[in-house]
């Protein structure tokens, strides 16, 4: 009897270092975990700047971010009245929502990446709130607290501050305390770039004045989309700042269809104009960084198609690139201020992937193209009248590389 129970302990026991090592080689088919530069936010406490390693992603008409808690300034007052302790080493990130529908966001390529397309990972980071962050309401012009709770949105992309699918959100963070928040996400499309951004608490969506604390954001962490990941924690209910009296408006919700094109470019089918220019533009004016507007493409209302009358810039700007095969650009879609900043995001990436699909199809090789949706964020020129809103419903070609 002793045996056999002595026998029975031993198969038990290699039954659990078999089960150890098929979960090992399991998770090493999954690959390592994707890694972000300086994940604590770890930096000069100062306003209006970004930690080291992080892109700024905000408005072009606001200030950036900031890296708190901040040198103390005359008289010993902290930036803002934010008076955290950070959670994990010395500064963490904040980031504001405005009463002017503005908000922040930073981004980093992905460490180890890209994010797959189909694969599931999972992410942790520490957020909160400050009791107290002193700033001016866009709306009135007067010192007000942002304090009312905002939430966390991670975006995945292809380019800094680019926003091509939501990964996931948090609720709105009401916690002054720093709280850790876990997210399990599966990407539809391959992203090697993130995007950290903070958002209004929705559905019911208005803009008003508040704050979001970040810090200690953990690894990437690829896992079995089959794995039974369990909930993230209730969050205990702390009682928000009274809401504004603003009405609140609930805006519409648009789905952008985008139709992807093939992946395999195909022979142009015409002679090659080998005079033609970057929308006016010749080689030798170029450099990289050059910004060039589109003047002759047009899309139906609300639509990514193109019209016919576009085609001849479309094939222009394909005989450029078919002649100068080192030249890489980016493709630029951006809006009007009318609608909902959700939908400009949707439709001004939507618009540039049309145009860069037109091109892949006409032969260009689709890694030369970059397509950005900026949405709203950078107007030139003013919104309150048709004229105004006309030009800045625009595409623009950045030169990202001219090559060798």
């Amino acid at each position: 009897m002793r045996l056999s129970f002595v026998l029975r302990n031993i198969f038990f026991a290699l039954t659990l270092a078999l089960g150890s090592v098929m979960t090992f080689a399991q998770s090493a088919d999954l690959g390592p975990p994707l890694t972000l530069s300086n994940p604590s936010f770890e930096d000069m406490p100062r306003q209006n700047h970004p930690p080291k390693g992080w892109f700024d992603c905000g408005y072009s008409n606001e200030s950036p971010v900031d890296v708190h808690p901040g040198n103390m300034l005359a008289g010993g007052t902290p930036f803002f009245g934010v008076d955290t302790k950070a959670f994990d080493g010395n500064t963490y990130l904040g980031m504001v929502v405005r009463d002017n529908e503005t908000y922040e966001a930073v981004s980093q390529r992905i460490l180890d990446g890209p994010l797959k397309a189909g694969q599931c990972y999972t992410f942790s980071i520490y957020l909160a709130r400050a009791k107290r962050y002193n700033s001016i309401s866009r709306a009135t012009d007067q010192p007000v607290n942002y304090d009312t709770p905002v939430k966390l949105r991670i975006w995945g992309g292809f380019s800094y501050c680019n926003k091509g699918e939501v990964l996931a959100e948090s609720a709105p963070v009401k916690s002054t305390e720093w709280l850790q928040y876990n997210f399990r996400f599966e990407p539809k499309r391959d992203h090697a770039y993130l995007v950290l951004e903070a958002y209004y608490k929705t559905p019911v969506l208005f803009p008003y004045n508040g704050n979001l604390l970040l810090d200690a954001a953990g690894k990437i962490n690829p896992i079995p989309c089959d794995n039974d990941t369990p909930p993230e924690p209730e969050i205990a209910d702390v009682p928000e700042a009274d809401p504004p009296a603003k009405k609140p408006v609930k805006p519409a919700v648009v789905d952008v269809p985008t139709k992807p094109a093939p992946e395999t470019p195909t022979t142009p089918a015409k002679p090659v104009n080998q005079n033609a220019t970057l929308a006016g533009k010749r080689i030798s004016e170029l450099k990289p960084g050059s910004i060039i507007r589109v003047d002759k493409l047009f899309f139906k209302a609300d639509s990514t198609a193109l019209s016919a009358s576009s085609m001849e810039t479309i094939e222009e700007i394909t005989d450029f690139l078919t002649i100068h095969s080192n030249v890489s650009i980016e493709i630029g879609g951006h809006t009007n201020n009318i609608p909902s900043d959700a939908f400009c995001d949707q439709l001004s990436l939507a618009r540039a992937t049309s145009v860069v699909d037109q091109l892949v199809q006409r032969g260009i090789d689709r890694s030369r193209l970059d397509p950005v949706g900026y949405g709203k964020r950078k107007p030139v020129a003013t919104n309150r009248t048709p004229t105004g809103r006309k030009r800045n419903q625009r595409v623009e070609i950045k030169v990202l590389s001219l090559g060798s």
